[in-house]
């Protein structure tokens, strides 16, 4: 217990020292029109419109061997009359990315294979209040506190239009953990006025402004439900689509042109892109939809080709 105080205390003066020279973005809220307003940070493709998080190493968590601990990101918010009350609260969101979709509160990005993936055993995440106002917690299941939101802000006066910091991110765990990005998706709520849109905070551990990009897209695109037929996830239906579900035919397991859901990439698959795809005037020409005589031409050509393939592999290692 000694040793976690003592962690505690070097963290949080960290932490205070670095608001002095770190330019960590907040997220920025504006209140107007009965509606909670986000704007600032990072757009990344997925389901939250706003993505917070830091590549600066200046505003990364201060870790410990079963802890880490930040304040980013921070709020700036106007627009709400002082003591009207802010709350964050945490959303659980499906994992498209995974079979089944099941529920996410925790999520982490993989450097190693660029993939969101499970959450070390025993980690979760607490918001904490800065202001005593309590705290949230969850880990990659759903919520472990009896509370499903904290109070964020009062506010009081001076707390508008200025960057503060309401809570402590604290990821915890059974022991060490393994590089990468942290997410959850939450929004802001406040009583008498619309909730924020959600939006998607990433603790971020070791990666550059490339790295801490490709985790926002990996974890706000796996939790967005895909439209038919969009195999390279990029919220259209068009050739690109194509493309991948000819690269992909044949394979089994999660992929993403397996439009139906049945585990294998095959012919139901390329008729599931066939039925939603609507090319724009003038692109009909660019892309030949293929008859069904020529889909199955191809679809054998493609079985051909991989029993030709496989046996030339087989010969050459005898």
């Amino acid at each position: 217990m000694t040793a976690r105080w003592i962690f505690f205390g070097v963290a949080l003066v960290a932490l205070s020292a670095r608001h002095g020279g770190a330019h960590c973005t907040p997220i920025e809220m504006l209140v107007v029109d009965e509606q909670v307003t986000l704007s600032g940070g990072l757009v990344a493709p997925g389901l939250a419109g706003r993505v917070y998080g830091e590549s600066d190493p200046e505003c990364q968590p201060f870790p410990g061997d079963a802890v880490w601990l930040s304040d980013i990101p921070g709020v700036d918010l106007t627009g709400l009359a002082p003591g009207a009350g802010l709350f964050y609260e945490p959303l659980a969101m499906p994992d498209y990315s995974q079979p089944g979709a099941p529920q996410r509160m925790l999520w982490h990005w993989d450097p190693l294979d660029q993939q969101v993936d499970d959450n070390p055993e025993g980690a979760s995440l607490r918001v904490l209040s800065t202001r005593l106002f309590g705290d949230v917690t969850f880990d990659q299941h759903g919520l472990l506190s009896e509370s499903g939101q904290v109070q964020a802000l009062e506010p009081l006066a001076s707390d508008l239009g200025r960057h503060v910091h309401p809570f402590y991110y604290v990821l915890a765990g059974a022991g060490e953990f393994p590089s990468g990005v942290y997410g959850w998706f939450g929004r802001f709520t406040s009583p008498g006025v619309a909730p924020s849109e959600p939006l998607l905070m990433l603790m971020n551990f070791d990666q550059d402004a490339g790295g801490l990009l490709a985790a926002a897209a990996a974890i706000n695109t796996a939790a967005l439900a895909p439209l038919p037929g969009d195999y390279n996830r990029d919220g259209a239906v068009d050739a690109e689509d194509l493309a991948k579900w000819r690269a992909d035919f044949g394979l089994t397991g999660v992929q993403g042109a397996d439009g139906n859901g049945d585990g294998v990439v095959d012919a139901a698959d390329y008729t599931v892109w066939r039925d939603h795809w609507a090319p724009a005037a003038g692109q009909a020409a660019a892309v030949a939809t293929p008859e069904p005589t020529s889909l199955l031409l191809l679809v054998a050509g493609m079985l051909v080709a991989g029993l030709v393939g496989r046996g030339g592999a087989s010969t050459t290692t005898r």
